[in-house]
């Protein structure tokens, strides 16, 4: 199921909302049979942050992010020439 969950961030948006339903089914039985109620929500919020965010990668995971300024700067100017 977990599986499918991940599968379904990478399809269409119909499919995506299916795997949010999943996703939420999911981890609310974890909360409800094991008890680990923020592990159910955090799972829940990072599910809905990646399948209704619209695909976009946060900025801080960017590959620029982890550079220095001086870095990034040089990196943006060596992506401009080529």
């Amino acid at each position: 199921m977990e599986l499918g969950i991940a599968a379904s961030a990478l399809a269409g948006p119909r499919t995506r909302r299916v795997g949010v339903a999943l996703a939420v089914l999911l981890h609310s039985g974890i909360v409800l049979a094991i008890g680990l109620f923020s592990f159910g929500l955090i799972m829940m919020a990072l599910v809905l942050m990646l399948c209704l965010g619209g695909g976009k990668v946060p900025a801080a995971c960017s590959r620029t992010a982890k550079l220095s300024p001086v870095d990034r700067v040089q990196d943006e100017t060596a992506m401009t020439l080529s």
